[in-house]
């Protein structure tokens, strides 16, 4: 097995032309794919399955269609025999994938090019707190800024494997929560991410 020695080690894993292959999905997986109603998403979703396999089969050496997963409390996927941490996340076109030997994470990434009322989200998604330091940001720096705590609050609770059973407007990500490390993860102007570490770990980017 692979160790990653204290790094958490993330993939970024871009659209490509063509159908990946299925072969190495499970039945579940494949149904599920089935089931998107537009090609492009179910494309999406076949992609960051295989290459989750292909990864973890890599750090594993074993074969990708071997592996079993299994959703633990808070919809944390786990990997039958344990010894390896994963955790990914989809948005438009974009996956981020993170991989670690040791100690739970959450990876999280949004596209920031859409026309949601962020105000509206922060007022119901961070703290008294969060909020108000957030306001008193310039209009024009609030947009990314909510992204980043956004991202931060989903990362830790993917990472915690609690989901939305605890609610957002609840956890203060201004600073990393005793035993997590929390770091933004630079993917260029159009995304934001962060990416939540139990303990304290570094991140290197990794080639697919």
């Amino acid at each position: 097995m692979i160790d990653t020695r204290g790094e958490v080690h993330v993939y970024r894993l871009e659209p490509a032309a063509g159908e990946a292959d299925q072969t190495v999905l499970s039945g579940d997986e494949r149904a599920r794919a089935a089931r998107f109603r537009f090609p492009a998403d179910r494309s999406r979703f076949v992609r960051c399955r295989v290459a989750v396999r292909r990864i973890a089969g890599r750090y594993l050496d074993r074969a990708p269609g071997e592996l079993v997963f299994t959703a633990a409390p808070g919809d944390k996927p786990l990997l039958e025999g344990g010894g390896l941490e994963l955790s990914w996340s989809r948005c438009a076109t974009l996956t981020l994938i993170a991989v670690r030997s040791g100690g739970a994470i959450g990876v999280d990434v949004e596209d920031v090019r859409g026309a949601l009322d962020v105000r509206e989200l922060a007022e119901r998604s961070f703290t008294p707190a969060e909020l108000a330091e957030w306001q008193d940001l310039p209009a024009e720096a609030q947009p990314h800024a909510f992204y980043v705590g956004w991202t931060r609050k989903e990362a830790l609770l993917k990472g915690r494997g609690v989901g939305f059973a605890v609610p957002p407007e609840t956890l203060d990500v201004r600073a990393a929560p005793d035993g997590w490390t929390l770091v933004e993860l630079p993917l260029g102007p159009a995304w934001v991410g962060a990416l939540a570490a139990e303990g304290a770990a570094a991140f290197r980017w990794c080639e697919l």
